[in-house]
């Protein structure tokens, strides 16, 4: 056998790689790692702006809610869970919300009794100066110049006064929060006509 031959069936040693190719995996595991420390550091940077923002939009709810303005309040909440859903104060938010609606549920039926008690106020102003004067007056204003008896509803629109053309009967209305004619819940209207409710709350809100 000459010299520096290799039997066969003899196992060869492993095979020597040339350095440029031996280095190339741990150059693409240092590549890779360090995407994935980008990534992470991205997404915790992400998540730490979400957080930051659905904070501040959550604080002017509260801030809102405060001030009795529940509908906006919820507005700002519903906004948290939209954008920010995944975020820890969105998850708060959903029992900030139960609790503003109740409020809000609480503030309108009080606004709504407080509508009614101003038509019965009003009701009342009307029928003793019918009584004086056998007639009821053209407007409003003439029924309480001293502006002792509401004339705006609690949402801020005048209460609505019509006479009869002969004097001898009216019709009073509040058109609701909407303050427009029709509607239901919130916005329902309430008439009187002649000293009688012809269009009352519902039973759960008398």
């Amino acid at each position: 056998m000459r010299a520096g031959a290799v039997r066969a069936g003899a196992v060869r040693g492993p095979l020597s790689l040339p350095a440029h190719a031996r280095e190339r995996p741990r150059g693409t595991a240092a590549r890779r790692s360090l995407s994935s420390l980008l990534l992470a550091g991205f997404f915790l940077a992400t998540m730490a702006c979400a957080e930051s923002r659905a904070a501040r939009l959550a604080e002017k709810a509260r801030l809102l809610a405060r001030e009795g303005n529940y509908q906006e309040a919820i507005a700002a909440l519903r906004r948290v869970e939209g954008e920010f859903g995944t975020t820890s104060v969105a998850q708060d938010a959903q029992k900030q919300l139960l609790l503003y609606r109740g409020l809000l549920d609480a503030k309108l039926k009080e606004e709504r009794r407080q509508a009614k008690d101003d038509l019965w106020a009003l009701a009342r102003g009307l029928f003793e100066y019918r009584e004086r004067w056998k007639r009821y007056p053209a407007r409003l204003a003439e029924l309480d110049p001293g502006g002792s008896l509401p004339s705006l509803d609690p949402w801020g629109s005048d209460y609505l006064y019509r006479p009869s053309a002969d004097g001898r009967g009216y019709r009073l209305q509040c058109l609701g929060s909407d303050g427009v004619p029709g509607g239901s819940g919130d916005d329902v209207d309430l008439v009187v006509i002649n000293g009688e409710f012809v269009k009352d709350l519902p039973w759960e809100d008398r």
